[in-house]
C-alpha cells in the first residue's frame, strides 16, 4: 500500500495538470479518485497510524479539494474535505496511540475554530486575511454540533478510557456545545467523574476546565456543580 506521502506524490502532477485537462475528463476520475484516496485514509490500520504524520494526510485531502473544484464549485468541494477531516479526526481520536489521539482532538479544535471565523466573518462581512488561520469554507454551526453530539466526543474526552492530554483539551467543545444551548447535565456529570480516583495533576486540570467554561453555563448547570462540590470530603 502507497503511504501519504506516495499518495500525494501521485496526485501533485495531476493537480498541476488540472488547468490543462478538459472538465470532462476530470470528471470521469476525480469521483472515483476520491473514493479511492478517502477509503485509502479510513482503511488504515492502527500500525499505520502510529507511523504517519497526520499533516500529510491533511494535504491529501487538500489536493482531493483542489481536483474537486474543478468539477463542483468551492462550496461542494469543501464539504466533502471538510466533513472528511473531521471523520479523519475521528479516526486518530479513536486510535489506541495517545499522540495520534491527540492529534485527533486537536484537529477536531482547529475545524472549530475555523468554523467560529467562518461564522464571524458570515455576521460581520470580514475579509479572510483578518485571520492567521484559514477559515471554513463550508463548515457551519449547526452541522459541527449535530456532529459532536451524534460521535459523542465528550464521552470520548472524559469517559473512562480517556487520558488527561485530552481531557485537557476539550475547554473549547464544552463552551461550545453550551453555547449551542446542547451540552447536558451528563455531560457535565461525566466531566466531573472523569476526576475520580485520578491524580492530583488530572484532578487540577478537570478543576481548571470547569472554571473556564463556568460563565456559559446555565443557572441548572451551575447549581448541579455546586452540588457536586458540596458532596466533596475534604481532609
Amino acid at each position: 500500500k502507497m503511504t501519504m506521502r506516495e499518495v500525494c506524490a501521485h496526485l501533485d502532477p495531476l493537480v498541476v495538470a488540472r488547468l490543462y485537462l478538459s472538465e470532462n475528463f476530470i470528471a470521469t476520475i476525480v469521483v472515483a479518485l476520491r473514493e479511492q484516496v478517502f477509503g485509502r485514509i479510513m482503511g488504515m490500520g492502527e500500525a499505520e497510524i502510529k507511523s504517519t504524520d497526520k499533516n500529510s494526510i491533511i494535504v491529501v485531502i487538500y489536493r482531493i479539494k483542489d481536483l474537486l473544484q474543478i468539477v463542483l464549485n468551492e462550496s461542494q468541494a469543501a464539504q466533502i474535505t471538510e466533513t472528511f477531516e473531521l471523520e479523519m479526526a475521528l479516526k486518530l481520536l479513536t486510535s489506541a496511540t495517545l499522540i495520534r489521539r491527540m492529534d485527533g482532538i486537536s484537529h477536531i479544535n482547529l475545524m472549530l475554530e475555523r468554523t467560529h471565523q467562518r461564522e464571524h466573518l458570515l455576521k460581520h462581512s470580514l475579509d479572510t486575511d483578518d485571520y492567521d488561520v484559514p477559515t471554513a469554507e463550508w463548515m457551519n454551526y449547526e452541522y459541527l454540533c449535530q456532529w459532536l453530539l451524534k460521535k459523542d466526543i465528550v464521552a470520548r474526552l472524559y469517559g473512562e478510557t480517556s487520558h488527561v492530554q485530552l481531557a485537557s483539551r476539550g475547554d473549547e467543545i464544552l463552551k461550545f456545545l453550551a453555547q449551542m444551548n446542547v451540552l447536558t447535565l451528563s455531560h457535565i456529570k461525566m466531566l466531573w467523574n472523569h476526576t475520580k480516583g485520578k491524580h492530583e495533576a488530572e484532578v487540577s486540570s478537570i478543576y481548571e476546565t470547569v472554571a473556564r467554561i463556568s460563565s456559559h453555563l446555565t443557572e441548572e448547570q451551575i447549581e448541579f456543580l455546586f452540588e457536586m462540590l458540596r458532596k466533596i470530603h475534604f481532609k
